[in-house]
């Protein structure tokens, strides 16, 4: 993987420096999670989070028995989960010295729209997932109706503050995995987000016009953020 030049591994360790100080599973991961790790578990064994943050996610697979590992850019971040007996490296994935087709399932959340090469990242993570393996990939959908509806108001847009430099569509993503050696075996699009510069009575009319809207964006694959579970190829 390419890497980030200094001033973006910088903006990056800070987006993703959240909450280093209490990475513990006593702060129940998010529903949709669980969710996710539940089917990783149909791979059960070693798993590799890139971008892990504090390591709050690897804790939970720890719990429930895999061997875990991750690589994070912020500092910060990888000594906080090295202080909880977590495997945390703050470098770039090819940078972190994990030997090829040594884990069973990988993660990337919301990370792949922070890297300038993409394609080298996913390719990355197959070298070191073994055949069969599984990667589990969330990023924000530009095809989405939030970013249709809200135009150069959609917060994903790149900017210095999010620091995104390239965004998928399911199509863009799928063709990326599969160049990267992944078959994708199950898509979903993710929540919905309604939120033009407004106040008082007609944010509450947008809150609630996207509480509505949003079974209908996710069921159509147009919701604001697209998650995939994809098996890593046989190996030629």
């Amino acid at each position: 993987m390419s890497p980030l030049p200094p001033g973006l591994q910088d903006l990056n360790a800070g987006i993703y420096g959240h909450a280093p100080s209490d990475p513990t599973p006593t702060r129940r991961l998010p529903r949709r999670h669980l969710r996710e790790l539940a089917y990783l578990s149909r791979q059960k064994g070693s798993l590799l989070d890139v971008g892990c943050g504090a390591g709050r996610f690897l804790l939970a697979a720890r719990e429930r028995g895999w061997r875990v590992a991750g690589v994070d850019l912020s500092e910060s971040n990888a000594r906080a989960g090295q202080a909880t007996g977590l495997d945390v490296r703050s470098a770039a994935l090819a940078d972190a010295g994990f030997e090829e087709q040594s884990f069973d399932a990988a993660r990337l959340n919301q990370v792949i729209e922070h890297v300038p090469e993409p394609l080298d990242l996913l390719r990355d993570v197959a070298k070191v997932l073994r055949p069969g393996g599984l990667l589990s990939l969330a990023t924000p959908n530009i095809a989405s109706l939030s970013a249709r509806f809200l135009g150069a108001q959609w917060n994903h847009l790149g900017s210095e503050l999010n620091g995104h430099l390239v965004l998928f569509s399911r199509a863009t993503l799928t063709r990326a995995l599969v160049e990267a050696g992944f078959r994708p075996l199950r898509w979903k699009t993710i929540g919905l987000r309604l939120r033009p510069r407004s106040s008082g009575v007609r944010d509450r009319v947008t809150r609630l016009t996207a509480r509505l809207l949003t079974p209908l964006a996710q069921a159509a694959g147009e919701g604001g953020r697209l998650h995939v579970f994809a098996e890593r190829t046989e190996l030629a």
